[in-house]
């Protein structure tokens, strides 16, 4: 005997999940990194590999649920669709490791979850670069010990520029801006 009933509603499931995807997709980073990182900071920056990573996520997640509505529910089926979901839930769990994070003493910042989070003061920045020149302005920062982190201006960060600035005044951090 099919079970129809279970079978459509695993597809029910993956289209939803496919539909609200893209939606999720824009806010969700963002809200996760500042909820999970930012309480004591001014900005969480997400770069554009953690909505990558998110997006795979979601695209493992519709997996998952597609999975068991195609296979009928089977025992196969069910294995591989645990299988799926564990490598969502492991593009979701490394997505949601990747930050910069600006607060009033520090930065701090982690490229993946197989890193482990730097923090500086802002008295250990050497140097700090702003680029005008290419279409989307970018900060360039170095750190004492020669650490380097680069991340493009985007709405969140622009509105910080003068936090940011005055930081650099503060701190007599040398700050080179590029315009051409």
């Amino acid at each position: 005997m099919y079970n129809y009933g279970a079978r459509h509603i695993f597809m029910v499931i993956a289209i939803v999940i496919l539909i609200m995807s893209p939606i999720l997709l824009l806010p969700m980073p963002t809200f996760i990194a500042s909820n999970m990182h930012g309480l004591q900071g001014w900005v969480v920056y997400v770069p554009g590999k953690a909505y990558l990573l998110y997006g795979f996520g979601f695209l493992f997640l519709f997996g998952s649920a597609f999975i068991l509505s195609i296979l009928d529910l089977s025992k196969v089926a069910k294995i591989i669709s645990i299988s799926i979901l564990l490598i969502s839930v492991a593009f979701f769990a490394s997505a949601a490791q990747n930050y910069t994070l600006f607060a009033n003493d520090s930065i701090a910042f982690r490229e993946s979850i197989w890193t482990d989070r730097q923090s500086y003061t802002w008295d250990e920045l050497e140097i700090v670069k702003f680029d005008l020149s290419a279409g989307l302005p970018k900060y360039e920062f170095r750190f004492k010990d020669g650490k380097e982190i680069a991340l493009p201006e985007n709405g969140y960060i622009r509105v910080f520029r003068s936090g940011i600035e005055g930081k650099l005044k503060e701190h007599r951090v040398e700050f080179v801006k590029r315009y051409y």
